[in-house]
């Protein structure tokens, strides 16, 4: 029992190390480095976005295959083969000198974060299936912990290192994935191989997963979050300067989302334990709804810390919600299909999110209208969120009429 509880312990921070140095640094970290980077590289707010979106389209176009050959060679290959390509990817993106050669980078980051995350979680989830809100929990909050330490990093670097102090970040962020990569080489394990169904056994996915109404409405949730979450972390640092936020004093604020994200994955999995999944996601998207209209509201200092409090202590939790809703929805032994199918939404939206707002800031009115854009997605995601609830009343009583 001691011999599981530390393996558990041990595979959580191994885990939340590599989600850091993949989806921290490889997606949240760019919100913080792009301002930075946009000046430096003389690129309009388009570019920009275009090149958060490089990486969304780099996860979206393998997160599939990812998930094919963790079953083929094994997730421990797999989660070694993305951590080394993130880790170089950004090392390299720390020596661009222009739009294009940022966006190819950009694109191998996002494979490499997908070669990494959804084969992490499922072999988390398989080595302790009892455990997976727990260890999805911590995954997530890699998320806002990488956004955490380059809120902090990134702008000391650049008052440190001027021009250069971004590419210096860079640098750094892609030699802490190559050791981090290297130190779960050494501990992580893939788990004992599950029992194979005979083939008359074997279900068919199209109908277990691919067209479940239960699954898809859980994917078209996951697909409204891919497009509005990562909207304020890219562009509340632009937003900030534009309303003359000391760059200093926008990282802090960057910052604290961040430190309050690492305690919302294990917060909101509690929370969700006692009042439910659905319920829990529910309330989370309403508050991440909230704080992205506040800046829009009342834009200022007070409002922008205000917004980064609610997403910092929701937006990791939400992620780990609508991951461990996908798994109850499918039998134990589809739960990674269930996983990675939603997640092919998620990358999808990902794929729109930064772009489309780019766009929207260059042309339709600047930062405010981008958040109101994510903020109109998330009010959709809470609209799927009551049709789920009704779909899975109406499937237990149709279980409890079958049984009887």
């Amino acid at each position: 029992m001691g011999k599981q509880r530390s393996q558990i312990w041990q595979y959580a921070v191994i885990g939340t190390l590599l989600t850091i140095a993949t989806t921290g640094f490889g997606r949240m970290a760019y919100g913080v480095v792009m301002p930075f980077m946009r000046d430096s590289l003389h690129l309009s707010y388009v570019n920009a976005g275009l090149l958060g979106t490089s990486t969304a389209f780099g996860y979206f176009v393998m997160v599939a295959i990812a998930g094919w050959l963790a079953a083929r060679w094994g997730s421990k290959q797999v989660v070694m083969l993305g951590t080394g390509l993130t880790g170089l990817s950004l090392l390299a993106l720390a020596w661009v000198s222009s739009f294009h050669a940022a966006a190819v980078w950009m694109f191998l980051a996002g494979v490499g974060t997908a070669f990494t995350y959804t084969p992490l979680a499922s072999l988390l989830v398989s080595w302790f299936p009892n455990r997976r809100g727990l260890m999805i929990g911590f995954l997530a909050n890699g998320l806002g912990l990488g956004a955490f330490i380059a809120g902090l990093v990134v702008p000391w670097l650049v008052d440190l290192f001027s021009n250069s102090g971004w590419r210096i970040a860079w640098e750094s962020f892609g030699v802490y994935g190559l050791i981090v990569g290297a130190m779960a080489a050494f501990i992580l394990k893939n788990p004992p191989a599950a029992a194979s169904y005979s083939k008359e056994k074997r279900p068919n996915l199209l109908s277990a997963v691919y067209r479940k109404k239960e699954v898809l409405l859980v994917a078209y949730i996951y697909m409204c979050i891919g497009v509005a979450y990562i909207i304020p972390p890219t562009f509340l640092p632009g937003f900030m300067l534009e309303h003359q936020v000391d760059p200093k004093v926008a990282g802090i604020v960057m910052a604290i989302g961040g430190f309050l994200s690492v305690f919302s994955g294990p917060v909101w999995g509690v929370f969700s334990d006692r009042v439910g999944r659905r319920m829990s996601l529910l309330l989370s998207l309403t508050v991440v709804a909230i704080g992205t209209l506040l800046p829009i509201l009342l834009p200022g200092l007070a409002s922008f810390i205000i917004c980064q409090i609610l997403l910092g202590s929701t937006v990791g939790g939400m992620l780990a919600l609508i991951q461990a809703a996908s798994t109850e929805q499918v039998p134990t032994s589809l739960a990674p299909v269930a996983l990675g199918y939603v997640t092919l939404f998620f990358a999808a939206g990902q794929l729109l999110g930064p772009g489309s707002a780019g766009w929207i800031i260059d042309h339709l009115g600047g930062f405010n209208q981008a958040f109101l854009f994510a903020f109109l997605m998330l009010l959709l995601g809470i609209g799927f969120t009551f049709k789920m609830q009704k779909e899975r009343q109406a499937h237990s009583r149709n279980d409890r009429v079958s049984v009887s």
